[in-house]
């Protein structure tokens, strides 16, 4: 068996932490002794922001320290959380308050409904201009670690989108620096968006990599993405006014 990477190191301590994140300092306290010396404050930093540029790699520098950004499965995933907050800050607000509402939507595997993809890791309500019709438009979004984003993540997203009016999927890139042109064509055949998150706490240095198309809803498949969001009974009509 071969010795535990600094990186698997990391990830051991940081996801039991509280938003899987932590002060280099801290990490450093957390970390195991490597022969019998403890790690110091710069040799975290400087392992942290070696993790940071590599393009595969779950772990990132943020504001604060250092922050893991994968056990999708875990209850409270950072990055779920980064990515609807950052989603919120980039449409900005409306009359005092925010114009988007996300929804973390993801949910194990059940078998018994079909099995895979059928739950978007997010959906989010824009609100449109007053007196537009509809009054919102939804958003589904797939959401993906730098490891787990190909193009099986473009047809996912498609999938998972039923109901909504754009499908998109969000992926923290490391540093990454675009998608593959097998991706790129997918995402432009299906309309599918996709996003770039060199830096997932910080929306500002996210990249549109292909802009997502608009999606027709059937009045079954809205009402479904309805129930996700626990908004059904605000209309008596699934695609008309939900405001």
């Amino acid at each position: 068996m071969g010795a535990i990477t600094a990186e698997q190191k990391f990830i051991r301590a940081l996801k039991h932490q509280p938003a899987q994140k932590a002060s280099f300092h801290h990490l450093a306290t957390l970390l195991p002794a490597r022969q019998g010396r403890p790690w110091t404050t710069e040799e975290v930093e400087e392992a942290a922001r070696a993790l940071n540029s590599n393009t595969t790699s779950p772990v990132f520098v943020v504001r604060g320290g250092v922050q893991y950004f994968g056990n999708e499965n875990q209850k409270d995933c950072a990055l779920y959380k980064a990515t609807a907050d950052g989603i919120v800050r980039r449409f900005g607000m409306s009359g005092g308050e925010p114009k988007a509402t996300p929804h973390l939507t993801s949910r194990p595997m059940d078998k018994s409904k079909g099995g895979i993809w059928l739950n978007p890791d997010l959906i989010v309500a824009v609100k449109r201009k007053l007196g537009a019709e509809p009054s919102e438009h939804f958003h589904s979004i797939e959401i993906e670690q730098a490891s787990g984003f190909d193009i099986r993540s473009i047809y996912q997203a498609h999938e998972q989108s039923r109901g909504a009016d754009f499908a998109w999927v969000y992926f923290a890139a490391g540093s990454k620096t675009g998608i593959d042109a097998r991706t790129k064509r997918a995402a432009k055949e299906l309309g599918v968006g996709v996003v770039r998150m060199p830096q997932p706490t910080a929306p500002s240095k996210w990249k549109l990599e292909v802009n997502a198309q608009p999606r027709t809803a059937t009045k079954a498949d809205r009402a479904e993405l309805l129930k996700r969001i626990g908004r059904l009974s605000m209309t008596a009509d699934p695609l008309g006014s939900t405001g």
